[in-house]
């Protein structure tokens, strides 16, 4: 969605069957396993947007992710007992690392992972609990502490437990809750509990009245603080209660299918303002797009809320189908005869951040994409014309990052008020990661900074090209929070990919249009975000776009007809889009002939042309009257070839003379189309390359020549080849 948001359990039965006639002896057992994991909810009033880690005693550790509901599942096979719980991730866009323990009798049991067990730990430990899972010296936690420490915590909270109905026989550690702002979990949407790391004091608030408590936790002693409620807390929660219910209510429409406008619009207060789109035009908007169907809400937390006044802010994390949008949103809500209603996040811009990688022929890049797009000058605070200029500052602990400021602009040529970044070309929503000018530094970038856009109708200011000047006065400024560091070419990105199906029909895309069928595969722990399919002239480019597909293959349909066809072969490119969990995008890109940047327009290969190879057959005359046959094997992962050559000799009989040992080695696809091979035999190093006179459907036309490395004009040799692509060619030795 482009301009809506900133983006059967298995039943095990175990049976004993008795045995029939006569003879007595005893019925078979059928032996249970004994369980192998630790599982519970990891919230902190709404669930953790995140993983769970688990540390056994020697160090060892396992990960896993943290669902939509809280809940986690962590199999410890390999990991020794006691157990060391780590929960990090986001809560409303704040950033949260809390932890838990667990003995081997837990297995299979359940053990949360909140704010609460977090001090219970730090408690019994004498240290921060954070101290605690990472210090390379493990002590176990004694039983008898770890319950009276719990007790403690119980007995010192148990006025607010009692005032939400919650039972005093209640485990905090061990008894399984829902993370759905009821019971346990309303408790954690009304305490604070925040520890400094210095005097390891931690203070408990109840964020209703804000009276509080401390706790040293280095002193198990302390525990005659007891947190005094002062309102009826039960009314409180059902109040605030009800905004969530106003956010389930919004998801529920669309669930599985579109709402109608007069449905959606009875939740949507008169002033409604989302992304530059009023009520009106988001009613439209949100009833017709089916990109909208399958949205909810995560991880949703009240930032303010003033009862009296009737307001009400809150943070969440928006998920489709699945895909979790990077961004956290941040909306407000207006009571209304008794009823809140939602306002959207009342920004006169559509604006976005993401980290991205790419992949494609040219290599692999990293970077941000920023974009701020003004459509409506009605409602730019008074100031009746469009949005001209950004400021992006990157902010920590309310401070500006150095070397963190990004600025964005409206290029010559532009649309007024679609800002683009001022970088090296100043025509697009991305700059890449990097240290040279109008590149920005990924180290920069941590979770719990924040994103501060200022916008200003002025240009910007480029009398210094090198030194670009935000002028005038900021009509407005919004923040956005990061959730997670960025991702660099450095850590070995993996990227989503076009099936071989999809690749051939791609390239076998005509000048008359139609429909292309697109399927995909995306990495283990990764979502499908978007697919894109677009064709261009000289002049005009036509694109059709499938945002979260719900399945493994779509298909797209693009009508040529308002194109040049004296401007054929059209230039096309494929995208394929894909999430992690944090949000972070990767996208995979895949150019027809006419289209790959950089490449003159000739007859080369191309990566949707290597990535339809597996196995290439070539067979030809020796001169002694006999037949070579040469076999090469083209593996590829995340746009890296390799190749593994192997040939065999034989008589003019079809008998084997000589099998060469294969040789493997990196490919590489050249910006002129040509391959590059290099691999290393007898201790000396080659260069192989090849380049495509004529592509025949199921055979190339190939002129190759090879080279010792260095250099050595004297072992310089030449030849063309016929190639047979991926099945064996007749009259095939076998």
């Amino acid at each position: 969605m482009k301009r809506l948001f900133s983006l059967l359990a298995a039943l095990i039965f175990v049976s004993t069957f008795a045995g029939c006639g006569g003879g007595g002896g005893s019925d078979p057992q059928i032996p249970v396993a004994a369980p192998t994991t630790l599982s519970g909810t990891a919230a902190a009033g709404a669930p953790i947007i995140g993983q769970v880690t688990v540390k056994g005693s020697l160090g060892e550790t396992n990960t896993a992710l943290i669902e939509a509901n809280g809940n986690y599942t962590v199999d410890v096979t390999g990991l020794t007992a006691p157990y060391r719980l780590r929960a990090k991730g986001t809560v409303g866009g704040v950033q949260y690392q809390l932890h838990s323990y667990a003995e081997e009798a837990d297995l299979g049991n359940t053990v949360n992972i909140t704010p609460f067990t977090d001090l219970i730990v730090a408690n019994t430990a004498r240290q921060l609990a954070s101290d605690f899972f990472d210090s390379s010296s493990f002590s176990s936690l004694d039983q008898a502490d770890l319950a009276e420490q719990e007790t403690a915590l119980q007995t010192k909270l148990q006025a607010v437990f009692t005032s939400l109905g919650v039972e005093t026989a209640i485990d905090l550690l061990r008894t399984a809750f829902s993370a759905d702002h009821t019971a346990v979990d309303a408790a954690l949407d009304i305490l604070r509990i925040e520890t400094d790391t210095t005097s390891n004091v931690a203070t408990i608030t109840n964020l209703i009245d804000g009276t509080s408590i401390e706790d040293l936790i280095t002193d198990t002693t302390d525990n005659s603080n007891t947190l005094v409620v002062n309102t009826d807390l039960a009314v409180a929660v059902t109040t605030r209660q009800a905004v969530f219910n106003s956010l389930d209510a919004f998801s529920a429409l669309f669930a599985t299918a579109l709402p109608r406008s007069a449905q959606l619009g009875q939740l949507l207060s008169d002033d409604f303002l989302h992304v530059d789109m009023g009520k009106a035009q988001t009613l439209t908007e949100w009833t017709t797009d089916p990109t909208m169907v399958g949205l909810s809400f995560r991880s949703a937390v009240i930032d303010a809320f003033d009862e009296a006044a009737g307001t009400a802010a809150v943070s969440f994390q928006v998920s489709f189908n699945g895909v979790l949008a990077p961004e956290v949103e941040t909306w407000s809500l207006t009571k209304v005869n008794g009823a809140w209603l939602l306002s959207g996040n009342q920004e006169i811009v559509d604006r976005s951040f993401n980290y991205i990688c790419a992949t494609n022929i040219d290599g692999e890049i990293c970077g941000i994409n920023l974009s701020a797009d003004d459509f409506d000058p009605a409602n730019n605070n008074d100031a009746g014309v469009l949005i001209d200029s950004a400021k992006v500052s990157l902010m920590r602990a309310g401070s500006p990052v150095s070397g963190g400021v990004v600025y964005m602009g409206v290029p010559a040529g532009g649309a007024a008020g679609e800002l683009r970044i001022y970088d090296a070309d100043y025509n697009n929503d991305f700059m890449a990661f990097g240290s040279k000018a109008f590149e920005i530094d990924p180290s920069l970038f941590q979770a719990g900074d924040e994103l501060q856009f200022e916008l200003f109708t002025a240009p910007l200011d480029l009398t210094d090209p090198a030194a670009p000047v935000v002028t005038g006065t900021a009509i407005a400024m919004y923040s956005t929070a990061i959730t997670s560091a960025p991702v660099t070419v450095a850590d070995s990105p993996s990227y989503p990919s076009a099936t071989q199906s999809t690749l051939t029909a791609f390239d076998a895309y005509t000048t008359e249009g139609g429909n292309l069928t697109i399927g995909w595969t995306i990495p283990t722990g990764q979502t499908i975000g978007e697919v894109l399919f677009q064709v261009c002239d000289n002049s005009t480019c036509l694109d059709e776009y499938k945002w979260v597909p719900s399945a493994t293959e779509t298909t797209l349909n693009i009508d040529t007809s308002s194109l040049t066809l004296a401007d054929a072969p059209y230039r096309t490119e494929l995208r394929v889009y894909s999430a992690d969990p944090q949000g972070r995008t990767f996208l995979h890109q895949y150019y027809g002939t006419a289209s790959a940047p950089n490449v003159p327009p000739t007859v080369g290969f191309t990566a949707q042309l290597l990535n339809a190879i597996s196995t290439i057959y070539i067979q030809y005359p020796t001169e002694a009257g006999g037949t070579s046959q040469e076999t090469i094997n083209i593996t590829s992962s995340n746009g890296v070839y390799l190749m593994s050559l192997a040939n065999d000799d034989f008589d003019a009989n079809g008998d084997l003379i000589l099998s060469e040992v294969p040789v493997t080695g990196p490919v590489t696809l050249e910006q002129d189309g040509s391959l590059r091979a290099t691999y290393t035999e007898d201790g000396n190093d080659f260069v192989l390359t090849w380049e495509l006179q004529s592509d025949n459907g199921a055979t190339l036309v190939v002129n190759g020549s090879e080279d010792s490395i260095p250099s050595d004009q004297a072992n310089i040799d030449s030849w063309q080849d016929v190639w047979t692509l991926n099945d064996q060619p007749a009259g095939w030795i076998q």
